[in-house]
């Protein structure tokens, strides 16, 4: 399962039509593939500030799932409020699908290629494979924060290490900007 510029642009003008409240036109979103699979939606705004950024890791039909999740990204994310149509020109959009699902030991994973999902006494929270990456955290470090977003205040330890449950996957990834989205428009 392949991401694309083309969803990502789906993606940007569900978002748009909505902002507009206006239909997204149905043949654009005939176009994307009637298959499932883990998916995250993500803004950026002047490239490097999270805008809004929610998936699923259950795996969602992508016909119905990118649309649905362009606009939660953009207007439920609890950490932001919600994106204003005077801030689509600044924005980019990726949409992210996820792929090759391993359970591994907690530090079986590469820093950049694998994004992971950890459980540790009944809480759970996941990364994305680029977070670490964009953060300059080490396995240990990620491992250290993604205990905190998941609500859990425990030094990493050794034995807390061997606790935790760990799955790591990949992610294809594409990113389109606001300017490539109106020229794709034309």
């Amino acid at each position: 399962m392949q991401s694309s510029k083309r969803l990502c642009f789906i993606a940007f003008h569900v978002l748009e039509q909505k902002l507009k409240n206006q239909k997204p036109d149905q043949n654009l979103l005939n176009e994307i593939p009637n298959e499932s699979c883990p998916l995250f939606v993500t803004y950026h705004k002047n490239e490097d500030d999270l805008r809004g950024c929610i998936g699923n890791l259950g795996g969602l039909n992508l016909r119905t799932g990118i649309p649905e999740y362009a606009i939660i990204a953009a207007m439920q994310d609890p950490r932001f409020d919600p994106i204003s149509v005077s801030e689509l020109p600044t924005l980019s959009v990726a949409v992210s699908l996820l792929v090759n699902y391993q359970p591994v030991d907690a530090l079986d994973w590469e820093v950049g290629k694998h994004g992971i999902l950890i459980n540790y006494k009944g809480k759970s929270g996941t990364y994305l494979p680029e977070v670490a990456l964009e953060q300059n955290w080490d396995q240990k470090t990620t491992l250290q924060q993604l205990l905190l977003k998941a609500g859990v205040r425990v030094k990493l330890t050794d034995e807390v290490i061997k606790e935790i449950k760990c799955t790591r996957y990949e992610s294809s990834k594409e990113t389109i900007s606001w300017a490539e989205y109106e020229q794709m428009k034309k």
